[in-house]
Parts: C-alpha cells; structure tokens; sequence
C-alpha cells in the first residue's frame, strides 16, 4: 500500500487538489482506525489531493494507462474513467450517510472518489495481503439492496483497474472545485 504513495509523492508538482487540514484528518482518523488505512491517513495529511480530478483510461487487462484526447477520440464508459477525489468530509458522508456507501466499507472498501460522468464512487480495497496491489474498484448504487442494507453482489461492484499505484503513475490530475468552508 505505501505504493500509492510513493506513486503519488513522485508526482507531486503535478497534484492539482488542496491539502487536508488537521481537523480533517482527525475526523478521517475516526472513522478509519484500522492499520491498514493508515496509508490513506498519511495520503490526506501530506499531499494535495483534495478535490482534484483523475484521468485514465483502463484497458481489456485491467491496467491503466493515461487518458486520450477526447476531443479526437469517442468517449466509451468500459474504458474512460474520471472522478473526482474525495475530500475527509465526502469519505465520512460516504461510509456513514449514502445509500450504498456504509454497505460497501463494510465489505472492505474505503472510497476515493466520485464519477464525475454519473456520481458512482470509486473504492479502494485495502484488506488484501500487505504484498498484493491495491485494486480500484466501482460501487455502482443501482446495486444496493435498501430493504437488506447489501450490496447485490457481483453486479454491484466491477473492478476498474488492477493497480492504483500504477493508475497514479499515468492518470491526468485536473484542477476540481475549490475547498468550501463547512
């Protein structure tokens, strides 16, 4: 997991977002106190992430590569992605508040951002063995079963790309909207 931050860090001039504030990662910390989220603690406290946008575009293997023009080149929804990063404030609505946010970081998924095509999040899977890459994941809310609090699996959940820390390295970082007071 320290891959997506070295992944990150190694391009930090190109990071378009706004930093955490302290109250922010606290609040995070809260929610996020298993070890294995401590990489995304550190993500939030170090590096300007907030509210940017990222590219990429994913191939038939999963793995990613940087986005095309789309001005010269047809938009296709299996293989274009964009969202926009997650602020504290938008992962604690997520994991507490959303419709199919709680269910899905119950299952292990931490969210990282937001389609910013049609508001499905993007998630990261961060239980798996220490050596194994992180996966990014779609939650697709169309899946949740609102009567049973679940996801209706598999078709609830579809994996983007193989590895983010890969995705980080080649993915377009995009100004997204200012930090908002509240």
């Amino acid at each position: 997991m320290q891959e997506i931050y070295e992944a990150l860090v190694s391009r930090r001039s190109e990071l378009t977002g706004y930093l955490a504030t302290q109250e922010e990662v606290v609040q995070i910390g809260k929610r996020l106190s298993r070890p294995e989220y401590a990489i995304v603690l550190r993500i939030y406290r170090e590096l300007p992430v907030c509210g940017m946008i990222v590219r990429f575009i994913v191939d038939a293997n999963k793995l990613a590569g940087p986005p095309v023009d789309e001005a010269v080149y047809e938009y296709d929804p299996d293989c274009d992605h964009e969202f926009d990063w997650a602020t504290p404030k938008q992962i604690i609505d997520e994991i507490e508040d959303s419709l199919a946010g709680p269910a899905a970081f119950a299952a292990g998924f931490v969210p990282l951002g937001m389609c910013t095509r049609g508001g499905d999040g993007y998630f990261l899977r961060l239980l798996s063995p220490r050596k194994a890459p992180v996966h990014l994941f779609q939650v697709y809310y169309d899946w949740y079963d609102a009567d049973r609090g679940v996801l209706v699996m598999p078709d609830a959940v579809s994996l983007v790309c193989d590895r983010v820390d890969q995705l980080l390295r080649v993915a377009k970082f995009e100004k997204g909207l200012p930090r908002t007071i509240g």
